[in-house]
Formats: C-alpha cells, sequence, structure tokens
C-alpha cells in the first residue's frame, strides 16, 4: 500500500526527532571532562535538561502531526505540514544550540572546579608542609630544651656528689687520725708496761741473785737450809722469768690488739658508725680486741664496750 505525502512527511519528521535526543548526547558528551565529580554534575544538568527540551519538541511536533494528518490530494494540508515540520526541526536545531551552549557553560564551570580544587589541593599541601615544617621545629626546639634540662641536672647532682663526697672523706681522715692517735696512745702504754715488767723482771733477778749469795754465806751455818733457800730462790727466779715473759707477751698482745682494734675501727668508720654494724659484726669485732663476757652483751652493751676499748 503506497504512502501519501503526508505519511512519509511525518515519519521523516519522527525519525528526526527520535535522533534528536542522541545528537544532543554526542553534543554534550564532547563538553564532558572525565574524571572531575563538579564538573560531571554540571554537564548531567546541562544533558537532563536539553533531554527534556528535545523531548518536549518531539512531542508537540507529532501531536502537531498527526493532528493535521492530510488526504493524499490535499495539498494545502500539505503544505502545512511541511512548515510545522520545518518549524519543529528549527526548535529542534535551536534545542542543540542551546544543548552545545549548556555544554559549553557545563565545560567551563568544570575547569573552574578543576582548577579551584587544584588551588585547594596545592594549598592543603603547603599547609600540611608547613605544619610539618613546624612540628619538626618544635619538637627539635624541645628536643634541645630537654637535653639542655638533663645536662644541667647531671651537672648539679654530679656536684652535689661531690661535695657530699669531699664532706665524708674529710669526715673519715678526722676519724682514722683519731684512732691512730688512740692506737699510739694504747701502744706507748703497753710499751710503759712492758718497761715497768721489765724493770720487775731485773729487780726480781737482783733479788734472786741476793737471795742466792744469801744462801751460800748461811750454808756454813746450815747447808740443807742453804740448799733450800738456794732451791726457794732458784724456784722464785724462774718464777721472776715466767713473769717478764708473761708481762712481754702481755705488752706484744697489747700492741698488736691495739693495731687490730685501730685497723677495725678504720674499717668501721669508712663503712659507716658501729649503730649500722649488725650484732654478729659486733661480736667479731669484740673478740678480735678480747672484750670479756662478749656473748651475754646485748648489740648497745657491745658498742659501748668497743668504744670504750678502742678510746679508752
Amino acid at each position: 500500500m503506497a504512502r501519501t505525502a503526508g505519511q512519509w512527511l511525518t515519519e521523516q519528521a519522527k525519525t528526526g526527532l527520535r535522533e534528536l535526543p542522541s545528537n544532543v548526547d554526542w553534543l554534550i558528551s564532547l563538553a564532558s571532562p572525565s574524571g572531575d565529580a563538579a564538573g560531571s554534575t554540571a554537564v548531567d544538568d546541562a544533558r537532563e535538561r536539553a533531554r527534556e527540551k528535545a523531548k518536549n519538541i518531539r512531542a508537540a511536533v507529532v501531536d502537531a502531526a498527526r493532528e493535521s494528518m492530510p488526504d493524499a490530494d490535499d495539498a494545502d494540508s500539505v503544505e502545512a505540514l511541511m512548515r510545522r515540520a520545518r518549524d519543529g526541526v528549527g526548535e529542534a536545531h535551536q534545542a542543540g544550540a542551546q544543548a552545545e551552549e549548556f555544554a559549553r557553560d557545563a565545560q567551563e564551570r568544570a575547569d573552574r572546579a578543576r582548577k579551584v580544587s587544584e588551588e585547594s589541593r596545592a594549598r592543603v599541601t603547603e599547609v600540611e608542609k608547613e605544619g610539618k615544617r613546624t612540628v619538626e621545629q618544635q619538637v627539635a626546639e624541645a628536643r634541645q630544651e630537654a637535653e639542655e634540662m638533663v645536662e644541667r641536672a647531671s651537672t648539679e647532682a654530679k656536684e652535689q656528689a661531690d661535695g657530699e663526697l669531699r664532706d665524708e672523706r674529710a669526715r673519715a681522715e678526722a676519724e682514722a687520725h683519731a684512732a691512730q692517735d688512740d692506737a699510739a696512745a694504747a701502744q706507748e702504754r703497753a710499751e710503759q708496761a712492758m718497761a715497768e715488767a721489765a724493770n720487775k723482771h731485773a729487780e726480781a733477778r737482783r733479788l734472786a741473785e741476793e737471795a742466792q749469795q744469801a744462801a751460800r754465806q748461811a750454808a756454813e751455818d746450815a747447808h740443807r737450809q742453804a740448799e733450800q733457800l738456794a732451791a726457794e730462790a732458784e724456784q722464785y727466779a724462774r718464777g721472776a722469768d715466767e713473769q717478764a715473759a708473761a708481762a712481754e707477751e702481755v705488752s706484744e698482745r697489747s700492741q698488736s690488739l691495739a693495731e687490730e682494734a685501730a685497723n677495725e675501727l678504720k674499717r668501721v668508720r669508712t663503712n659507716g658508725d658501729l649503730k649500722s654494724q649488725s650484732k654478729e659484726e659486733l661480736l667479731e669485732i669484740a673478740a678480735r680486741i678480747d672484750i670479756e663476757g662478749r656473748s651475754r652483751m646485748t648489740k648497745s652493751e657491745l658498742i659501748r664496750e668497743i668504744e670504750k676499748a678502742t678510746y679508752g
């Protein structure tokens, strides 16, 4: 069945109008930037407006063509339809131009958005760098200040420790000198006792010799009594020798004990006073300087007796 001119024209108008949205999409895709969120939003808005406009134009043209569909012999109706079709195509071109304008506007907005985004990222990067430099500088300053504080504290602590060490050395030396003086005095007393013992020994020997001489002289009167007296004198002389030896041993022991006491006191003073020693250590010191009854003494009694035996 042959188509009328009006039908053919209507179909052509419909075809052009159907293709109009795809043409608009093609124009907009040329201006649409890729990978930019702000630009894509603006382009999507422009595309939607262009599609809506083309859709409205197509509907208006199709409705006009359908309402005024001409007969085959109605030339005036065909001419009217042609005019309406040309008007629809013109409006379609106008819509395409407007879509292209929207696309260019979207492109410009997208470019501006991209530029603003890049500038913002650049500013953020610069601010981050500046912040990092500031933090590093503050950290370096804080570290330097902390090191200086540690150095000052270390110096002050060392000076204080040196002062305390000097004071303690001075006290230890003073106590050591005092102990040496006491030991010297004890040694002097021991030497005096030894001299006295030697004098007594000499006197005893002299008396023994005198007794022996007297016994010899009395031998003529009583030989047996003389022998007895001689034996007694000899025994007395041996006793005097033993006493002299004992006195010398006592003197040597006193000198040794005095030296041990001085050394022990020096050791105790170096390590701390007697009160800081345990009872077992005090018993050991008391044994060295031969303190009697030490096993029954309390700690305070041991300290008192040691000090008495050491300092007199």
